[in-house]
């Protein structure tokens, strides 16, 4: 807190009218005082934030869970219906698949976010040729996305001009 020079003629009250008008909002608090509590809520904040943002991605991945979930119980009927017709040597793939994707599912379904990036990390050190060719796949395959769905909206822009 800074020091204010008063002129020996004013009176202590006077003095403390100077004091508030220099500072009026610290409520007799240290600009220390206030930082820490700036602080404080930021930190508040930040914690609320990032509490929310795992909240949100723990939901994505159960959901994303559930699908592959889903997905399996797919090829389990597709696999009933091979052997139905059969063919078990196909049945038994599709059977493997179905297997597979359960364990997954309820991979994603029941681990937390933080264990699920600590896995993949793991696996990157492990496996980093792995690791990049399936970055190198799902970058090939978003850019097959955006430009499938590009080309459909130049369509409907071209349209709309016409």
């Amino acid at each position: 807190m800074s020091d204010v020079i008063v002129p020996a003629d004013l009176s202590q009250g006077q003095a403390k009218d100077a004091n508030s008008q220099q500072n009026p909002s610290s409520e007799g608090q240290s600009p220390q005082q206030m930082a820490s509590q700036a602080q404080d809520k930021v930190r508040e904040g930040a914690s609320m934030a990032q509490d929310k943002v795992s909240e949100q991605i723990q939901g994505r991945a159960k959901q994303a869970g559930e699908r592959v979930s889903d997905t399996a119980d797919d090829l389990r009927s597709v696999g009933e219906e091979l052997r139905k017709q059969g063919k078990d040597g196909p049945a038994k793939i599709a059977d493997r698949a179905a297997e597979q994707s359960e364990k997954v599912g309820s991979y994603l379904s029941d681990t937390s976010p933080d264990q699920i990036l600590h896995d993949v990390e793991d696996f990157g050190r492990k496996r980093p040729a792995v690791l990049l060719a399936g970055g190198l796949l799902a970058g090939a395959a978003a850019a097959r996305f955006l430009k499938a769905s590009s080309r459909g909206r130049y369509q409907q822009r071209s349209a709309l001009r016409s």
